[in-house]
C-alpha cells in the first residue's frame, strides 16, 4: 500500500465513524464527529504506519498484514475496544500498558501494570457531538 492508498482507506473508516480525516502530508488526523479521542496516523516507511491516540497508545501496523488489519485496528479505537492502563507510585506515572482488541485478534504493549492502584482510562467510542441518545 502506498501512503496514498493508507490515507483513502482511514477516511472511508473515518466517515463509516461519522468522522473526517485532516491530511497534513505524512500525518492524518481522524476526528470525530463529537465525542471520543482524535486518532492520528503517521507513515514510518514504505512498510508501516504509526497509529497513536489516548494518553500513551502508540500501535505500528505493518502494512504487509494487508489493508483490514489496519482498518480493524483503527475502528476498534473508533468504537472504544481499547484501554490504557498505568501505574501510579508517589503520585507519578511510573508505568503504563495498552491492550486493544478487533475482530482477528488483539495486540497489547507491556508491562500493563499489576498495580491495584492503576488508572484505568478506556478510550472512549466516537459519537455524536451532542451525546448518546
Amino acid at each position: 500500500m502506498t501512503w496514498d492508498d493508507v490515507k483513502v482507506l482511514l477516511r472511508s473508516v473515518a466517515e463509516e465513524h461519522g468522522g473526517r480525516l485532516v491530511d497534513l502530508g505524512l500525518l492524518v488526523e481522524l476526528v470525530p464527529p463529537g465525542t471520543g479521542s482524535r486518532i492520528r496516523v503517521s507513515g514510518l516507511d514504505p512498510e508501516s504506519v504509526r497509529v497513536e491516540t489516548g494518553w500513551f497508545l502508540r500501535i505500528t501496523v505493518e502494512l504487509d498484514e494487508g489493508s483490514d488489519h489496519l482498518r480493524e485496528v483503527v475502528a476498534a479505537l473508533m468504537t472504544g475496544r481499547a484501554q490504557e492502563t498505568v501505574g501510579i507510585q508517589d503520585g507519578r506515572a511510573v508505568e503504563h500498558g495498552w491492550h486493544v482488541e478487533y475482530p482477528s485478534g488483539a495486540r497489547s504493549a507491556t508491562p500493563v501494570p499489576a498495580d491495584p492502584h492503576a488508572v484505568q482510562h478506556p478510550l472512549p467510542a466516537w459519537g455524536p457531538a451532542d451525546g448518546p441518545g
